[in-house]
């Protein structure tokens, strides 16, 4: 059963990779043009963002009281990109990858699904630091658009909306529960007319909250551990800051620090807040249009924001499918 869902894993990967094989031959093309050294240290960069997010989940690990190699959530982090874009449900599929190593390993899935709360927190909290700055440059310079505020809105309710799932757990899974069930009554209700079903399963609601209450009870025990995800989350964002800073100059285009964080931002946030996976279409339109509305023609804009995406997305996307693989690879038998 395994080896077929990887190779359905493999097959829509390929669809995939197909079916947006155009916007890949021009990347290619705009990555030969740029400086090979800057080409280069970009590379490595995301190499270290990579690792800087495994680290992010180790130490969230080792707060709930487990033991997990550095390589092994590097793996993960990177199989889970995969899984998110040829299967995207809102990170469900990405964070399937975690609790399914976590039964194989023996580790506490719901630990590991509070892991994965805590990580999706700290990103949206690092994210939200960087769109600040970057909402003040735009600000400034008059450039905020609409579409700009209302994705905003949105990453932040999203945020406030995990913080409060957090906190209700560890103060009361009875509250917790209370409200994912009635929330599940409501949705059920709405969407009854139409699917003449109930959409979701109050039962698995409170089986949810009974095993994030019980990987929550590890946080009580060492609240002082939750500082270095913190950093990390940070450190992470920071990295990809750096990449659209190599981009530009592998490019020779001169950027100032304020279209710097300008254009991170806004192209991170429709990275989130985007129906498509991750934020095919939405990103590149977003950034480019920033990108003209600061000065740079259609051209620049466009070779940048391409050259971003092959080196933060589409390169990972391989590097995805490859980690994949080797996750799922059956282990020997004893």
């Amino acid at each position: 059963m395994r080896n077929f869902l990887v190779a359905v894993a493999f097959f829509l990967g390929i669809y995939f990779v197909i079916s947006n094989f155009s916007e890949l031959q021009e990347i290619q093309r705009i990555l030969a043009r740029a400086d090979l050294g800057f080409l280069v240290l970009a590379l490595v960069i995301q190499v270290v963002q990579f690792l800087a997010v495994a680290r992010g989940f180790q130490t969230i690990y080792q707060a709930l009281g487990m033991d997990e190699k550095l390589g092994r959530l590097f793996l993960l982090w990177a199989s889970a990109l995969f899984v998110s874009t040829i299967a995207p449900s809102g990170g469900i599929t990405g964070m399937a990858m975690f609790i399914s190593d976590a039964r194989r390993r023996g580790h506490s899935t719901a630990k590991v699904m509070v892991a994965g709360t805590l990580f999706l927190f700290y990103d949206y909290m690092a994210v939200l630091f960087f769109l600040a700055l970057g909402i003040i440059v735009l600000i400034r310079r008059g450039k905020l658009s609409t579409a700009e505020v209302t994705a905003t809105i949105i990453l932040a309710l999203l945020a406030t909306g995990v913080g409060a799932l957090m906190w209700l757990g560890l103060r009361s899974a009875a509250s917790l529960e209370r409200l994912l069930v009635r929330l599940a009554h409501w949705v059920n209700r709405l969407l009854m007319p139409i699917i003449r079903r109930p959409y979701l399963s109050e039962q698995r609601a409170r089986d949810f909250v009974h095993d994030l209450a019980e990987g929550a009870q590890a946080l009580r025990l060492a609240p002082n551990r939750l500082l270095p995800p913190a950093i990390y989350a940070a450190a992470s964002m920071a990295l990809l800051v750096g990449i659209w800073l190599v981009v530009f100059l592998a490019f020779g285009e001169a950027v100032s620090p304020g279209t710097l964080i300008s254009v991170f931002s806004i192209s991170y946030l429709f990275l989130i807040v985007s129906p498509t996976p991750a934020g095919i279409g939405f990103v590149e339109g977003a950034a480019t249009l920033l990108l003209r509305s600061f000065g740079f023609s259609l051209e620049s804009a466009a070779i940048l924001v391409l050259a971003y995406r092959g080196i933060t997305y589409w390169i990972p996307l391989g590097v995805g499918a490859v980690a994949f693989r080797v996750v799922n690879r059956p282990s020997p038998s004893p």
